[in-house]
């Protein structure tokens, strides 16, 4: 067994036995999904049914006195949705981590649910989360990030905000530059600054307008010799014509207003077991509010989520991004990354525009535990005239899950892609919630 894999299981056990929840399964029944998970607060049974109950738990919570013992005890029992009860339902979990970009590092993530009308089963509870890690090549980063769903899920609130410092390797653009040679790359530090506040209000139903604000800054960063690496990379592409004079800015501000139109209806955005989800963005980020002049961007996204046989969920994803020709390259689409085309290293193939697809099948296996199998396409380009079928690349991977919270799953994916010069991309990944 190599070291990384003995690595990942001890992530995984940690996450496990930090997590686990002992509370055991209720009686009312308050969603519905393919297991059944029943709340009734004990202050509303009768004085003989809430003895005998009081009795049954300190029966059920008895834990065994082997480490093992606990492990299985905690491990079997399903998460129950304590957000009916409590103002906010909090977790943290924290260990050790790998990937193929940052190398070994340690994360945290302290993680909430709660509900702004603890009165109303028929909504999902709202969710927010603090995250922050740091790794021995020298990524740093911490963030928040959620989804407020207000009184009759008739408006949703979402933001992101973070900071990030991570290194990073550039081969060059489009398709022909990320598949050069590995020895060929340039390392820097990429810099990041990054807010986005998005208001949607539900017109019917599953009808939803809205819009978002985004404030991003990006520089190069790292020591004079890599900042010097990247400008002649830039000048290098520039003279190949593979970018033009403007897009090679080293340090970009901008701010993008972007109007949204999108049919929502999953049953839980974190991990949905049915529905449909499709999203129209358009973005604008005028030249007044920019250091590079005024650029457009275009979202397009597509989702499908539909229950198979018992634990069973087949989940289908289209997303395509198109920039205008004058997007600094700080701001061009990337293929790969912790959502879509897992296992290759985010960055190295990216141009103006991308379009992937992915189908991803996820099976519960036992309580808490479920497994997943995807395949997936993705290709970079520059114009709709030079999209060339021959330059697709293929993704295909597997994972693990662990349902840390109700409907929000600790992942573990092991992703795979082209074989660049004779060496299979691939990469492990370690995050939260399902990746679409």
């Amino acid at each position: 067994m190599t070291k990384k894999t003995i690595l990942l299981l001890a992530s995984l056990f940690a996450v496990i036995l930090s997590q686990a929840q002992t509370e055991p399964v209720n009686e009312k029944k308050v969603e519905t999904d393919s297991i059944q998970y029943k709340y009734t607060p004990l202050k509303q049974l009768p004085k003989a049914q809430k003895d005998s109950t009081i009795v049954a738990d300190s029966t059920r919570r008895r834990v065994p006195k082997t480490g093992f013992g606990r492990f299985i005890q905690r491990l079997g029992q399903p998460a129950p949705d304590k957000t009916f009860t409590k103002k906010i339902d909090i977790s943290v979990i924290g260990g050790p981590y790998y990937s193929k970009s940052t190398s070994f590092g340690i994360g945290i993530l302290a993680a909430g649910l709660y509900r702004t009308d603890r009165t109303d089963h028929t909504i999902q509870p709202s969710n927010a989360s603090l995250f922050g890690s740091v790794s021995v090549k020298g990524l740093y980063q911490i963030g928040i990030e959620g989804t407020n769903i207000f009184k009759g899920d008739r408006n949703r609130l979402n933001y992101l905000a973070y900071f990030m410092s991570m290194p990073t390797l550039r081969w060059g653009f489009g398709y022909k530059g990320g598949m050069n040679h590995e020895d060929a790359s340039f390392a820097f530090a990429n810099k990041k600054y990054d807010i986005t506040i998005k208001f949607m209000h539900r017109l019917h139903k599953h009808i939803f307008v809205g819009g978002s604000v985004e404030l991003n800054y990006a520089y190069v960063g790292g020591t004079d010799q890599q900042k010097q690496n990247i400008a002649d990379l830039l000048e290098r592409e520039t003279e190949l014509g593979h970018i033009s004079a403007i897009n090679n800015r080293s340090s970009v501000t901008g701010v993008g207003l972007t109007a949204i139109f999108s049919y929502d209806s999953r049953d839980v955005v974190s991990n949905p077991f049915k529905g449909v989800y499709f999203s129209l963005q358009g973005t604008v980020r005028p030249n007044f509010m920019t250091n590079f002049g005024t650029t457009y961007r275009l979202r397009v996204i597509l989702d499908y989520y539909q229950a198979l046989w018992k634990g069973a969920v087949l989940a289908l994803d289209f997303y395509t991004e198109l920039n205008s020709l004058n997007t600094p390259w700080m701001y061009f689409a990337e293929l790969g990354g912790m959502y879509r085309m897992r296992g290759y290293y985010r960055s190295r193939f990216n141009d103006i525009n991308v379009s992937m697809i992915q189908a991803e099948l996820r099976q519960r296996i036992w309580k808490r535990i479920g497994a997943t199998a995807w395949v997936g396409a993705g290709n970079v380009y520059r114009r709709f005239d030079k999209f060339n079928w021959a330059e697709t690349l293929p993704n295909y991977g597997v994972g693990l899950r662990f349902e840390f919270k109700r409907r929000m799953n600790i992942r573990l994916d092991y992703g795979f892609g082209q074989r660049i010069h004779g060496k299979l991309t691939n990469s492990f990944i370690f995050s939260i919630n399902e990746a679409f």
